[in-house]
């Protein structure tokens, strides 16, 4: 056995106590193995810190990094997930009670009719961007447009809808 994998054996049930602080008994198991896959790969690469005793520090500082990164294989696989469970969880709650799923598409359709009135590059910028949840940076990278502008696109839109509902607030009010 390698001086990682002993480190493992040993402090397993620290790093479990770690991990459901970072992310709750869900998934902390999740978090611990991934991390410990991980960095099995690299256990030769490790073996320094090991035998200077301060792999305990670089694991935990390992696992907070991949608790919250969204670039990371975590978050994208369970917390990523998590949310989009939570989302569905919402839409099915929604398609429970006939009069938000009224509310809500007369909302959405007025937001599509407030947004007819802007370029079709600004509209079509927006919807995307905020229907799929992106990041300038995951948008940019998929679309290959440049940062800058999708994030001029997507202020021009939201001004229009904040001006549009604005002047809709006074009318009624």
């Amino acid at each position: 056995m390698t001086c990682f994998e002993n480190f493992l054996n040993r402090e397993y049930d620290t790093l479990l106590r770690y991990a459901v602080r970072l992310v709750g008994e869900t998934w902390s198991k999740d978090l611990l193995h991934d991390m410990s896959i991980t960095l099995l790969a690299r256990a030769e690469t490790l073996e320094p810190l090991c035998e200077r005793k301060e792999m305990l520090p670089y694991m935990k500082r390992a696992m907070r990094i991949a608790s919250w990164h969204k670039d990371g294989n975590f978050f994208k696989q369970y917390r990523d997930y998590e949310r989009r469970k939570t989302n569905v969880d919402i839409e099915q709650v929604l398609l429970n009670d006939h009069e938000l799923i009224e509310l809500e598409k007369k909302q959405l359709g007025t937001a599509y009719k407030m947004l007819e009135e802007i370029n079709w590059f600004d509209r079509e910028i927006f919807k995307a961007y905020y229907l799929h949840s992106h990041t300038l940076k995951t948008f940019s990278d998929a679309t290959g447009i440049n940062r800058q502008t999708i994030y001029r696109s997507i202020r021009k839109a939201q001004a229009h809808l904040k001006t549009q509902t604005e002047e809709i607030e006074r009318v009624r009010g």
